[in-house]
């Protein structure tokens, strides 16, 4: 999926996990830092799912009339708390909401963003005794064929999870989840080993990335590696994509 912003924009700007809470979203966009005229990228765990959806069309028509006020549209991609049939169906679309599938490419004048969302969960083991907050197809999907039809330059990257050269690179707080999951080592090691795929298929490919953004991690991080920046976001922390 590839969408082409035509319109005026002021500001790009990434915001981290918000798991619901999307008046902090609102908060964050249209009054702290009163963005006018702007993209706000969702990088995962949006907070879809858990209800019915006309549960969130309703939310979202109301959250949808807030964001036109000032000009600003939230694109989102899906994170391990997000259930995935809406990043695919369209059905919680607004005009100034938009879920996207994994690989939408987002185009902004000389921008050109790659969107994939997808991670495991390391409390999959409990969200599956309740039921309604678990998605077997959480997973990130590193897909060559999806990456073969993207035909313009990538300058700038957003997923959930990250590559596994990137923060963090222990995992001491999640050893409880380790040690009641059997599974669970291997599927989180593959999640950043195809996150790196990812990476390594861009470079490979001559794609000029500048950033890179990611959420899922619950911390706040930059660094540099490879003369590329790497920023991940905390709960609803926002910073602003540069084109430099």
């Amino acid at each position: 999926m590839e969408l082409c912003i035509k319109n005026k924009i002021d500001n790009i700007a990434v915001i981290g996990d918000s798991h619901e809470n999307f008046k902090g979203i609102l908060y964050y966009s249209n009054s702290f830092y009163k963005l006018e005229n702007s993209l706000v990228f969702a990088a995962g765990d949006f907070g879809v799912g858990r209800f019915t959806e006309s549960h969130y069309i309703n939310i979202f028509y109301h959250y949808n009339k807030e964001l036109i006020k000032n000009n600003n549209t939230v694109i989102v991609i899906r994170g391990n708390h997000d259930d995935p049939l809406y990043f695919n169906n369209g059905n919680l679309n607004h005009s100034n909401i938009i879920l996207v599938p994994d690989y939408t490419v987002v185009t902004v004048g000389n921008i050109n963003i790659l969107l994939v969302g997808g991670a495991i969960s390391v409390d999959r083991v409990q969200r599956l005794r309740k039921g309604n907050t678990y998605w077997f197809d959480e997973a990130f999907v590193y897909d060559e064929e999806k990456l073969d039809k993207i035909n313009k330059k990538i300058t700038h990257v957003i997923t959930h999870s990250a590559p596994n050269f990137c923060f963090p690179d222990k995992k001491d707080g999640i050893m409880h989840w380790l040690l009641n999951d059997e599974g669970l080592l291997y599927d989180i090691n593959k999640e950043r080993a195809d996150h790196t795929k990812l990476y390594e298929y861009l470079i490979k490919n001559g794609h000029p990335i500048k950033e890179w953004f990611y959420g899922h991690f619950h911390g706040s991080k930059v660094e540099y590696i490879n003369d590329i920046k790497y920023t991940m976001l905390n709960i609803l922390e926002l910073k602003i994509l540069k084109d430099e």
